[in-house]
């Protein structure tokens, strides 16, 4: 499996708990189950500063395992409760590292 390949995945972005931690929420089906998760603020780019209580959209650097189809298999930098470190996303929520 080829790890290498980087790339940027849309998410909403929450205060973590420390001021260099980001919550992350993932959300690879419009209605579907999403992907929560801690990670450090170097691995998120934010289009605001987030605030308690208020989401801002934002992106999380992955690593794309599988692109081979019209979902993209990425592992996120840190494991999820609710889907695990491996996530099948849409193509089109991911952008070039």
């Amino acid at each position: 499996m080829k790890r290498d390949v980087r790339a940027w995945l849309a998410c909403e972005v929450l205060p973590g708990l420390f001021s260099n931690e980001r919550f992350v929420i993932v959300r690879p089906e419009p209605n579907g189950r999403e992907a929560t998760l801690f990670v450090d603020d170097s691995l998120v780019r934010e289009d605001a500063t987030p605030e308690r209580g208020r989401s801002v959209p934002g992106s999380i650097k992955v690593y794309v395992c599988d692109d081979s189809r019209e979902k993209v298999s990425v592992l996120l930098p840190a494991q999820s409760p609710e889907l695990g470190i491996f996530v099948s996303v849409p193509r089109a929520l991911l952008s070039p590292a």
